[in-house]
């Protein structure tokens, strides 16, 4: 089902092997906190990239949970850590480059913006 995610928090390009770092801040008393990373060749198009959504918690914690075959990309953290959240996207595997992504991050069903 399509629905609009209203404004991105990021917008960009990636290429191969690119790992393009964005910060979102995490508000305490979130939970849940949702990432959605779509890209412009997903599997609706050819060639199909395959950028990936890694996540670094405020403690240094790695979250490999949207790192998949998937496009979008999604990842739902139950009761998060407050603090700044690092958000990699991930140029895995791009037969055409680059791509044009957006990232959406949301805390209890509000956009978060980059810092």
């Amino acid at each position: 089902v399509k629905k609009d995610l209203g404004a991105s928090t990021a917008v960009g390009l990636v290429g191969q092997g690119d790992s393009i770092p964005i910060e979102v801040e995490v508000p305490a008393g979130t939970v849940d906190l949702t990432f959605d990373l779509h890209f412009l060749r997903s599997w609706g198009a050819y060639p199909t990239s395959d950028i990936d959504l890694i996540l670094v918690d405020p403690d240094g914690n790695l979250d490999f949970q949207g790192a998949t075959f998937d496009g979008p990309e999604r990842a739902v953290i139950a009761n998060p850590t407050p603090g700044v959240w690092t958000v990699f996207v991930d140029g895995f595997t791009l037969f055409a480059e680059p791509d044009a992504f957006s990232l959406y991050a949301t805390a209890d069903g509000v956009r978060l913006p980059a810092n």
